[in-house]
């Protein structure tokens, strides 16, 4: 990307980072991704970009490989999405995605992004420590609080034939559907619009 929106980019986050809000997302962040590292430590296999097959992958044609741009905090995509917004800048939500080792199971995890220009650029630091990151976008008018509120923040969970990792994937089976669950689910995304009710309640349309 163009390296004045970069740095004009940088001196903005600069600027959150030492207001009230950005030091209670950096605290945050530097947290989550402490308990991310201890929690990787007592495991043998997880879900990576690396793993990520695109011949396993439903929607595989939709999706894009991000280089990320550091800049954002880890865990704050959509605060991040937020913030960096500006003239010809604007947010993109979608799903994150990863694999497991052989590539057969892949979660869907919801995440924001900017469009700057007509490029999709990922601003928001991986808490994995990953360069890039595959991208689903989706063509959608709800706010990632709103989907959160209906949704819930569990990422989709699909998986594409047996797989054959030498491990038991637990806690997963609540998270689970298939290739038409999924679609059933973007299709809704993408013709749902909420609006907020003065007494703090939402109503929903169906386009």
């Amino acid at each position: 990307m163009n390296a004045e929106i970069k740095t004009q980019l940088q001196a903005k986050y600069r600027e959150h980072l030492q207001t009230t809000v950005g030091r209670k997302h950096l605290t945050d962040a530097i947290e989550m991704k402490r308990q991310w590292k201890e929690e990787m430590s007592h495991c043998d296999a997880t879900f990576t970009t690396n793993n990520v097959k695109p011949k396993f992958i439903h929607l595989a044609d939709k999706m894009k490989l991000l280089t990320i741009v550091p800049i954002g905090l880890n865990n704050m995509c959509h605060n991040n999405a937020e913030i960096f917004c500006g003239e010809n800048i604007t947010p993109v939500l979608g799903f994150n995605i990863t694999s497991c080792p052989c590539g057969r199971i892949s979660s869907y995890e919801l995440h924001s992004v900017n469009k700057v220009g007509d490029e999709l650029v990922d601003f928001t630091r991986d808490f994995n420590d990953e360069p890039t990151k595959y991208f689903l976008p989706v063509e959608t008018k709800l706010k990632p609080l709103q989907y959160i509120r209906v949704y819930g923040k569990n990422p989709k969970v699909i998986e594409t034939g047996k797989c054959r990792c030498p491990i038991t994937w637990g806690g997963m089976k609540e998270y689970r559907t298939n290739t038409e669950g999924f679609d059933r689910h973007i299709r809704i995304m993408e013709q749902t619009i909420i609006m907020e009710h003065p007494d703090g309640g939402m109503i929903m349309m169906r386009k």
